[in-house]
């Protein structure tokens, strides 16, 4: 009995060690056809070109105001901030639209650097490389510390760091934006609800306004039985199109309402419009929307402008497109 046990045990001993079947690490990222993936990217590069286009305007507008007889009236009836300020409004849309056009400038010379639609020179798209980036840092904890500061900020601002898309505090971090976000959002809705007479753009500012502060709950309750990527997308895609409405949505509606009546030469209105009582009435309510009127006012602007740059750089690191070479390693 004892000769059999020993038998066994040597066996045992010198028999091979079990492998365990390799796991593929899933990348944390919405997988996307090369053309699903080139309508995403179209779509990112037109909301920084919209803003950048908007807030370089916007500043140019200011800039010129103190040319424009349009200034004494806004002066006399003390609508916005007095002309002493009109500077400094435009440098800060200047730079919001600085920000924007980097952002721009950053996926145009990325996809001309890499000969592929990309997001930036050193983005990379292969989701395989995103797999072997993970094991490798999961395996080479030592090489990471000979560098402070780029430790420093990819624990914080990396895809897996604290602030980043994938850490394990993004919905934390996303509510906390959120709040900020939706304080000045009321503000401006309660606003608009004084002073513009549109029922229907109140209604869907509202809307939209509601949606975003459930929208968390609302896309795990529809994306439910997908990734935990696609619900993650969907959250910041609903926080942008909000971004996108009060940042540039409602200045653009009531100014297109005004685009027929403006007279270029004079950079103003007709008197005939200024002797209308009605229609003073109602302009002098649409533009407080219009022009920056309170320093608040301009942060919340500021604020809306940057969250969209934000929100496009959590999309970027979520979207990533199929290659080949990718299709091939998942099918092995």
């Amino acid at each position: 009995m004892n000769r059999r046990t020993s038998a066994a045990l040597r066996e045992d001993i010198d028999a091979p060690p079990v492998q365990q079947p390799s796991k593929k690490v899933a990348p944390d990222v919405v997988k996307l056809s090369y053309w699903g993936f080139a309508l995403w990217w179209l779509i990112i590069l037109g909301v920084h070109v919209v803003t950048s286009v908007y807030n370089a305007l916007y500043a140019y507008c200011y800039w010129k105001l103190k040319d424009a007889s349009l200034l004494v009236y806004l002066e006399f009836y003390h609508i916005g901030l007095p002309q002493e300020y009109h500077s400094t409004i435009a440098v800060v849309h200047a730079v919001m639209s600085a920000v924007h056009g980097v952002c721009i400038l950053l996926m145009l010379g990325g996809s001309l650097w890499q000969l592929s639609l990309a997001f930036s020179p050193w983005w990379d798209s292969s989701i395989a490389q995103i797999n072997n980036t993970a094991k490798t840092n999961s395996g080479n904890a030592g090489t990471r510390k000979s560098s402070i500061i780029t430790t420093g900020v990819v624990k914080i601002w990396g895809r897996h760091g604290f602030c980043g898309v994938n850490g394990a505090h993004f919905y934390e971090i996303l509510i906390w934006r959120e709040v900020i976000e939706t304080t000045f959002q009321t503000i401006q809705a309660y606003r608009m609800s004084v002073l513009l007479p549109r029922t229907v753009l109140n209604r869907f500012y509202v809307f939209l306004l509601a949606v975003n502060c459930w929208s968390s709950i609302i896309v795990h309750s529809v994306f439910r039985k997908r990734g935990e990527a696609q619900k993650r997308l969907a959250c910041i895609v609903c926080d942008c199109i909000l971004d996108l409405v009060a940042c540039m949505g409602i200045v653009l509606i009531i100014l297109l309402s005004y685009a027929a009546a403006y007279n270029r030469e004079t950079l103003s209105f007709d008197y005939e419009y200024w002797w209308n009582d009605e229609w003073l009435a109602r302009a002098l309510n649409d533009f407080q929307m219009v022009v920056v009127v309170s320093w608040s006012d301009l942060a919340s602007r500021s604020i809306f402008s940057l969250s969209l740059v934000v929100a496009t750089a959590d999309m970027k690191d979520l979207l990533r497109y199929l290659t080949r070479d990718t299709k091939r390693v998942s099918q092995s």
